[in-house]
């Protein structure tokens, strides 16, 4: 920018700044900016796949398998669509379930009896 540009934005600038109505618009613009980076907009009602697996932090594959699992999908036109606030419940519901595992089997393995009741043969020692 040549020298009669620069003053041009610098004689601008100062006429902006020194309006205060400029100068509250301008903080308010900021400010509902900077609220907007920090609080996505929340798809409302049935959405794809895609836009529902955004808002999950999902891949698109894991709701296919939650599908198959029962999460609940609404069809639309041959499409599934998905109640966020739905699936987000029952992601919810399934994380609370407790995984109980059972005591683990100390009993010793009969190698020589598993062997002949597989049919195996051992590799002969060279």
């Amino acid at each position: 920018m040549g020298a009669i540009g620069q003053e041009v934005v610098e004689e601008l600038r100062r006429a902006l700044l020194d309006d205060p109505s400029f100068v509250e618009v301008l903080r308010t613009a900021l400010s509902l900016g900077s609220l907007a980076a920090q609080r996505p907009v929340e798809p409302t009602g049935p959405v794809a796949k895609s836009l529902a697996a955004r808002a999950l932090s999902v891949h698109p594959s894991t709701l296919d398998r939650a599908v198959r699992a029962g999460c609940p999908v609404e069809h639309f036109n041959g499409r599934r669509r998905f109640d966020l606030p739905a699936v987000r419940a029952w992601f919810k519901s399934r994380a609370s379930k407790t995984v109980t595992r059972s005591e683990p089997d100390n009993d010793p393995i009969d190698i020589e009896h598993e062997v002949r009741r597989l049919g195996l043969r051992r590799k002969r020692a060279s």
